[in-house]
């Protein structure tokens, strides 16, 4: 049954049936217990994808259980379960993704369901995660290289789901993928909500990327506990501490409130002043200090980071490094296949 036909689907791909035994299975991706995700190529107009697979048993146990998806927040070795809270139903991610068409959105082809899975056929993107990317690279990036490659780029992609009223909620380097021609692709909806239709306001994200207003929302058994409390929700400005914190990340190495515990980690982002390397440039610092503040209503937008200096400084609409970051970038690139490295879990 299809239940979806992306904006961003090719006309080759387009057909009024969708079934899995039209795409060609070449290599397991990933095998976790909710979802699995396929290297795939549709035989009939030779498109490679990814193919991501919900298996609808586990959708429907926790469901039953948890009236949504489990999500688990890690904390910074992702290895330590902090925080359930019920995440976006896939039917929420489907129809929010498939409206999505930016040239660093993943695109979201079709979804389309059977008796055991929900199936959603997403653009390829070859080059892997940015976080596996800076493991390669000693875990960090010049600022040269990190704004026009990286921050640029996906904060183009943000802003125009900022635009259509939405939030996504797990901004990390996990969650952003790359081209063979080092594009960077925002990916990953599953936490994301319509802030135009419903109130957000549950605990939810990756403990590193926690903007401190989503701790203090109040504890929920179920997932539409609250929904009628505007005074309980927080806005998009989440995602710009997280632009922040992956600013940090690329520069630095490590979150700027990395800790050996979820719960320092925690303490950490509701207390710590940010510390910055000296090596860093006036510029930067001034980038993250501004959007590191733990009052929303004080931080800048996607779209008035953009315009940042620091930005602007190596920014490709003014035809500045592109070509050569990428050209650098190129030549310490280690042989990629898509493969990642996992340090969270969804």
């Amino acid at each position: 049954v299809t239940i979806a036909v992306g904006r961003n689907c090719p006309q080759a791909m387009r057909r009024a049936v969708w079934h899995v035994t039209d795409f060609d299975l070449r290599k397991l991706m990933y095998n976790g217990a909710i979802s699995m995700v396929y290297h795939a190529v549709d035989k009939r107009s030779g498109i490679t994808v990814a193919l991501k697979l919900y298996k609808r048993i586990k959708l429907n146990e926790i469901e039953r259980h948890q009236a949504g998806i489990a999500h688990i927040i890690f904390s910074i070795t992702r290895s330590m379960p902090f925080i359930h809270a019920p995440a976006a139903p896939v039917a929420r991610e489907i129809r929010l993704h498939s409206d999505l068409a930016h040239d660093s959105i993943i695109a979201l082809y079709a979804a389309w369901k059977d008796k055991a899975y929900v199936y959603l056929a997403l653009e390829w993107a070859p080059g892997g995660d940015v976080y596996s990317y800076l493991k390669s690279q000693r875990g960090r990036l010049a600022e040269e290289l990190a704004v026009p490659l990286i921050l640029e780029p996906f904060m183009a992609g943000l802003a125009v789901i900022h635009e259509k009223g939405l939030i996504h909620r797990d901004i990390k380097p996990e969650n952003m993928l790359l081209t063979n021609s080092f594009q960077v692709k925002i990916a990953d909806f599953g936490l994301s909500i319509d802030s135009k239709q419903e109130i957000a306001n549950t605990r939810l994200g990756t403990i590193d990327y926690l903007a401190p207003e989503i701790l203090d929302c109040p504890v929920k058994q179920h997932p539409e506990d609250h929904k009628d409390r505007p005074d309980t929700g927080y806005t998009n400005k989440v995602d710009c501490w997280s632009v922040g914190v992956l600013a940090y990340e690329l520069l630095v190495g490590q979150p700027p409130f990395a800790a050996p515990t979820a719960q320092e980690t925690l303490r950490l982002i509701r207390t710590k002043r940010v510390e910055y390397p000296s090596w860093l440039s006036p510029e930067s610092v001034n980038f993250m200090s501004i959007v590191l503040v733990r009052d929303p209503t004080q931080r800048p937008s996607i779209a008035e980071l953009l315009d940042h200096p620091w930005i602007l400084k190596y920014s490709r609409r003014e035809g500045g490094g592109l070509a050569r970051a990428r050209n650098r970038l190129q030549q310490r690139r280690p042989t990629a296949d898509g493969g990642m490295l996992v340090r969270s879990m969804t």
